[in-house]
């Protein structure tokens, strides 16, 4: 294996019958470098591509990759090495949705690429890893490189690459000009069909808009997904404080003034269920991390009508906040008497 080159062309020659295409190339690449090859019509350029991707077969000349000799070598075999030709259009199905696109190109790691006569079922493993790409661009909220993609995910960059051209075609991801990939807009589409096609949102809205109103704070409508609490709709106060939260931003249970409200509406064993198979992290010194103290908690709030979250799950400083006033939450209660009891359980 060579030290420093990763590809390399010794004395590399192409005729077709006669007329000499690539004549006596002499190519160096080194390791972790990008190179471009450019020439006017009738250069090369191509001829000298299809010879190092094993397209066409040199007349003369030696092709090493890795330091080790491909030239007698077939297309699908310097593939498997990680010599991969990526051509300018992205081949998707168009009869096949977004995932089912992602998810051929991992079907190759698990043997199953040529097994079109199985069920569907067996293809089911792969959907968590093709979702994973979007998941990670997700969580990251700033631009991924593929090198950084690719570490993430475990999977090789020749494979991150092809994903993501069927995701580009697709607009759940852009790119960025300096290559860096970030969600499409498609999934904002999709989002906000998830949020219109919800009825809880459209039921919800006036009632939040008159709770941010009357407490001068943030109005949240939030949903438990597993051990988290998703906030799927807000309002927020034109006075006062402005505490605003990210739509379907995500956060614990156990250390959210909204993630114990609404376990303060669940069984017990419902509740010990959720802490017990999810886990109580620590977020902060102040996050509750044990049963009973959180069953404490939410007896309390269950008497108290709210929720106060107390630097459980971030800390703010140099913020001096004085505690939610008890009167203006008795009011508040106080008006929402008359109304049902899942729009009382909003506060």
């Amino acid at each position: 294996m060579s030290s420093d080159n990763i590809l390399e062309t010794r004395g590399l020659v192409k005729e077709f019958k006669g007329f000499v295409a690539v004549n006596d190339v002499n190519l160096k690449v080194r390791r972790g470098t990008i190179h471009a090859l450019i020439g006017p019509n009738g250069a090369g350029k191509t001829t000298c591509f299809n010879l190092l991707t094993k397209f066409l077969t040199p007349t003369s000349g030696e092709i090493l990759f890795n330091g080790i000799a491909i030239t007698g070598e077939k297309p699908a075999e310097i593939a498997r090495r990680g010599v991969i030709r990526s051509f300018q259009i992205s081949a998707v199905f168009p009869h096949l949705t977004v995932l089912e696109n992602v998810r051929i190109g991992l079907q190759r790691f698990t043997g199953t690429s040529f097994h079109f006569w199985k069920g569907l079922a067996g293809l089911r493993q792969l959907d968590a890893r093709a979702l994973e790409l979007l998941e990670l661009l997700n969580r990251s909220r700033v631009p991924m490189t593929l090198q950084a993609l690719s570490q993430a995910s475990g999977y090789p960059k020749s494979t991150i690459h092809s994903l993501l051209a069927t995701l580009r075609s697709y607009g759940c991801i852009r790119q960025e000009s300096d290559g860096r990939y970030y969600l499409g807009t498609k999934l904002f589409e999709w989002g906000c069909g998830v949020s219109a096609a919800w009825e809880i949102t459209r039921c919800a809205r006036p009632h939040l808009e008159r709770l941010a109103q009357q407490t001068q704070y943030t109005a949240l409508l939030s949903c438990v997904e597993g051990s988290d609490i998703v906030v799927i709709d807000q309002r927020v106060s034109g006075t006062g404080i402005q505490v605003a939260s990210e739509i379907g931003g995500r956060t614990p249970l156990h250390a959210t003034s909204q993630g114990k409200l609404l376990l303060s509406q669940l069984p017990d064993a419902t509740v010990r269920y959720l802490m017990n198979t999810c886990g109580m992290a620590p977020f902060t010194p102040h996050t509750i991390v044990d049963l009973a103290t959180l069953t404490e908690e939410l007896e309390r709030i269950r008497q108290w009508g709210y929720a106060i979250e107390n630097g459980e799950y971030k800390i703010v400083e140099g913020l001096d906040i004085d505690a939610l006033s008890q009167e203006r939450i008795n009011i508040t209660l106080a008006d929402l008497q008359g109304e049902q009891d899942g729009v009382k359980h909003l506060l």
